[in-house]
């Protein structure tokens, strides 16, 4: 089972400081923030956190790669279909599976690639699997 990641929700104007990598999901402006020395940083907009590709976007399974779900070793499935994602600054979908993706080792995730799931998306340098997001 995956460790689940609490965030702290709340409006953006009220958002206190956090400490550090404490994570926080702005509930009226859907920001991304996470703890930090110096404050908070914001790690994602709203755009960033969306599910939904553009039209324009090329999507790639990670399934159609060789990743099969079923908590059994995808990592290197998955940064193939990272890694030709990267070509083209596409996005790389993860459909819904019984078990787990599972990920062995550091994936190396380029600015221009996004991972979206049902219920989950990433865009930058460090991936969220969401609980619950409303």
């Amino acid at each position: 089972m995956a460790n689940k990641i609490q965030f702290k929700r709340g409006a953006k104007a009220l958002l206190p400081t956090l400490a550090v990598g404490e994570p926080a999901l702005t509930t009226d402006t859907k920001e991304l923030f996470v703890g930090h020395p110096d404050g908070n940083i914001e790690l994602a907009t709203a755009a960033q956190l969306s599910n939904k590709p553009n039209k324009s976007d090329l999507v790639l399974n990670v399934k159609d790669f060789g990743a099969k779900g079923d908590n059994s070793d995808d990592t290197v499935a998955i940064q193939n279909a990272i890694n030709a994602a990267g070509v083209v600054g596409g996005v790389v979908r993860f459909p819904s599976v019984q078990y787990w993706y599972r990920v062995t080792d550091t994936l190396d995730i380029p600015s221009s690639v996004r991972l979206i799931g049902d219920n989950w998306s990433f865009s930058g340098s460090t991936l969220l699997r969401f609980v619950s997001v409303k």
